[in-house]
């Protein structure tokens, strides 16, 4: 799921590379399952009921707890992209890649507040293990500086809209705001438009950071953002 998100696009190009230059061939399959229920009860593809089809799987996207137990029951090779599991998983018990993405957005919150900014706003969507990950952190660090945690977002699945409407939000608001961390560079895009449309500038008005450094350097001015070496974890 959100495969064209362009975080989900550079790690599938990444493993491509890899298969190719080691004489693998790399298929794609979308898979729209209830995340809460036993997997046994729906007609899962036959690449998942089948051993010898498929030698192993990059699970990436929304990944849930019992997606990882019905390939583990059936003994199926497979890696995980952890940032991105839902919910609680014991994560010990699967192959697991992971980006540091607590300490990313710690760090970040904690460079803005170096510049003098005291007035920080988080915007992401903390219905995502991600989000609520990047959120967090942010918080952590506020909360350490003596400073208050402010979070503003709406339940949407366009990242660009999820920042252009919570941006819009709390400039409605009239609230303090010196500084934005988005949760993702494709939310960042949405809170530098509604900045933009709303005559302020960037940075000269309101400073505004990333995370994943997969589109910043293509933004006007280029954005700061937490780099998740997307090509290293495929």
């Amino acid at each position: 799921r959100h495969l064209f998100h362009p975080f989900y696009s550079r790690l599938l190009v990444g493993a491509e590379e890899y298969f190719a230059a080691h004489g693998y061939n790399l298929m794609y399959l979308s898979l729209d399952y209830n995340t809460t229920v036993d997997l046994q009860d729906h007609h899962m593809p036959m690449a998942l009921q089948r051993r010898g089809l498929v030698c192993g799987y990059i699970l990436a996207g929304r990944i849930s707890p019992n997606l990882l137990e019905f390939l583990r029951r059936r003994g199926i090779p497979f890696a995980a992209l952890g940032n991105h599991v839902l919910g609680e998983w014991q994560h010990d018990q699967y192959d697991v890649v992971w980006s540091d993405d607590i300490q990313g957005a710690y760090e970040m919150t904690r460079f803005l507040q170096s510049l003098g900014h005291r007035d920080i706003w988080f915007v992401g969507d903390c219905r995502l293990f991600w989000g609520t990950r990047r959120w967090e952190a942010y918080r952590r660090a506020m909360v350490e500086a003596g400073l208050s945690p402010q979070i503003s977002r709406i339940d949407s699945d366009d990242y660009f809209e999820l920042g252009y409407l919570s941006t819009k939000s709390v400039l409605n608001r009239g609230a303090s705001l010196t500084a934005i961390f988005a949760a993702s560079d494709q939310i960042a895009q949405g809170v530098c438009r509604a900045l933009s449309d709303c005559g302020l500038q960037v940075p000269q008005d309101v400073s505004v950071v990333g995370y994943d450094d997969i589109e910043a350097a293509f933004m006007h001015p280029p954005l700061t953002s937490v780099r998740a070496f997307v090509d290293q974890i495929a």
